[in-house]
């Protein structure tokens, strides 16, 4: 029997098929409720699936740079391929990481976050010397965004590829505030400790 010769698009009899993976389905952005002002909006561009990276919400992580840097404060629209959220505000950093900077997202109907790339994060002094003084303790997990992983100074776990922009007379003063913050933590969780063990 002649064996009928397969186009190049189906499998020879002999080989399995491979299942396509399914696509996820789309989440749907957060509902962003901030009125509009005349303050400027910057458009973020996300990834179309978010993680679960803080204890309650949806982290959104930020797919391509935005037209300036992020800083608290800053109004924002989430965008993706297909979808547009309305407009909310940075709030606070929640979440400090080697190549990662977690803001909450005010003006949500439930709570979110969005990480953004270090280098597309304007710091201000206080949260620049944190990361810079702490940069070796800090998770080095998720790995630094595409854009960044290619660059030399981003293959070294050991070496810091961040700079921040702080006046040599500042520094003393920043390290003074920064032992007291984490004095207060200190003896607050001690209180908590005092609390629990009466």
């Amino acid at each position: 029997m002649a064996q009928t010769p397969h186009n190049g698009d189906a499998p020879p009899p002999n080989q399995k098929r491979k299942r396509q993976q399914p696509t996820p389905p789309i989440t749907p952005l957060p509902q962003l409720i901030i009125p509009l002002s005349h303050l400027p909006i910057i458009d973020v561009e996300v990834t179309e699936q978010p993680t679960m990276e803080e204890r309650n919400g949806l982290t959104w992580i930020v797919k391509d740079r935005p037209l300036k840097q992020l800083a608290k404060q800053q109004l924002i629209r989430l965008c993706t391929d297909s979808q547009r959220s309305g407009v909310g505000r940075l709030s606070q950093i929640v979440t400090l990481r080697r190549h990662w900077i977690t803001f909450a997202i005010s003006g949500a109907r439930s709570y979110c976050t969005l990480r953004v790339p270090v280098p597309w994060v304007a710091l201000d002094n206080i949260e620049g010397r944190s990361h810079a003084s702490t940069y070796a303790t800090l998770p080095n997990l998720p790995r630094p965004h595409p854009s960044f992983r290619h660059l030399p100074s981003f293959r070294n776990d050991g070496e810091n590829p961040y700079e921040f922009d702080i006046e040599e007379e500042e520094l003393e003063e920043l390290d003074r505030r920064l032992r007291r913050i984490a004095n207060d933590e200190e003896l607050d969780a001690g209180k908590e400790g005092e609390k629990i063990g009466k």
